[in-house]
Parts: C-alpha cells; sequence; structure tokens
C-alpha cells in the first residue's frame, strides 16, 4: 500500500466519520427536541389535569354551598310560616278577649267571666311558651297576670257576699290587649 492509498482511506474514514458525527448530532437534536417536547406536553398535561381536578372540587364546594343554603332557606321558609303562624293565633287570641272584654264592659252582668278567665290563662300560655314573645312582651304579659289575679279576687270576694254582679274596670286590660297586638304585628 503505497502511503496515497493510506491517505485516501485515512481521508475517507475521517469523512465517513465527520459524516456519521454529524448524522449523529442532527439525531441527537432531533430526539433531544422530541423528549423537551414530550417532557413539556407532559407537564402541561398534568398541570391541566391538576387544574381540572381543583376545579372539580370548587364546583364540589360551590354545590355543597348551594344545597346548605337550599336547606338552610326551606328551614327559615317553614320557620318563618311557623312563625307566622304563631303571630296570627296570638294575634286572633287577643282579638277574642278584647270582644269578650267589650261585652263585659257593656253588660256587667254577663255569664262570660269565665270564658274570660281561661281565654287569658290560654294567651298568657301562648305567650310563655315563645321564646321571642315571652321576652318581647314581658311586661304585658307581667300586666295582664297582674289583672287576672286582680279579677279572680274580686270574682271569689263578690261570690262570698253572694252579689251577682263583678265590679271590674276592664280598661286597664283592654289597653294592654291593644300593646300586645301592635307588638304581635310589629314581629
Amino acid at each position: 500500500m503505497d502511503p496515497d492509498q493510506i491517505k485516501k482511506i485515512i481521508e475517507n474514514t475521517i469523512a465517513d466519520k465527520t459524516r456519521f458525527y454529524l448524522i449523529y448530532t442532527v439525531i441527537s437534536i432531533v430526539i433531544s427536541c422530541i423528549i423537551v417536547m414530550v417532557f413539556s406536553y407532559l407537564k402541561t398535561r398534568s398541570e391541566n389535569i391538576a387544574v381540572m381536578q381543583t376545579i372539580e372540587k370548587l364546583t364540589q364546594k360551590v354545590e355543597d354551598v348551594k344545597t346548605d343554603y337550599a336547606k338552610q332557606l326551606e328551614i327559615f321558609k317553614g320557620g318563618q310560616q311557623i312563625r307566622n303562624i304563631k303571630i296570627k293565633e296570638l294575634y286572633d287570641k287577643t282579638i277574642v278577649i278584647k270582644s269578650l272584654l267589650i261585652t263585659l264592659q257593656n253588660d256587667p252582668n254577663s255569664k262570660r267571666t269565665p270564658e274570660l278567665y281561661d281565654l287569658t290563662k290560654d294567651l298568657l300560655t301562648s305567650i310563655n311558651s315563645d321564646i321571642i314573645f315571652s321576652k318581647v312582651l314581658f311586661n304585658e304579659s307581667q300586666l295582664i297576670m297582674d289583672d287576672y289575679n286582680n279579677w279572680v279576687t274580686i270574682t271569689k270576694e263578690a261570690l262570698s257576699r253572694n252579689e251577682p254582679t263583678f265590679n271590674i274596670n276592664w280598661n286597664k286590660t283592654f289597653n294592654t290587649i291593644d300593646t300586645i297586638q301592635e307588638k304581635i304585628l310589629n314581629q
């Protein structure tokens, strides 16, 4: 082998290696780009999945809050309906008592005094069985209770003397019932 052939072989080998390194470099760059793109895609994908899970959790929490609110609203509406019924019942009782007081004022010989006693006890029981009304109407219920005790005393004294009529002034009770009605309506 002569030196020119050896030189050619070496040059061909170097040229082949250079092409090989060039191809190797291009392939390495392409593979690196693909790997970077895949990792970037996977990172973005995992972030999207995490965001979607967070959105799902938040959506579930919002739905839970909506459900709780709806339940509380229904409870409140039910409570408000019950409250309105209680207000109407109390007001109706005061109307009956007022009409009975008018009857007793106009006709002291009326035999309806025991009925007034029963209705008054019922009204006081209704007021005192309700936390709000017992606070709002505390003074008035005390006044009615004092009037009631006064009526019973006057009635017992009149009966012990065999008097057919009772001399009771109903004005104070009438005014107290008016005040109770005003406060009931303001609830």
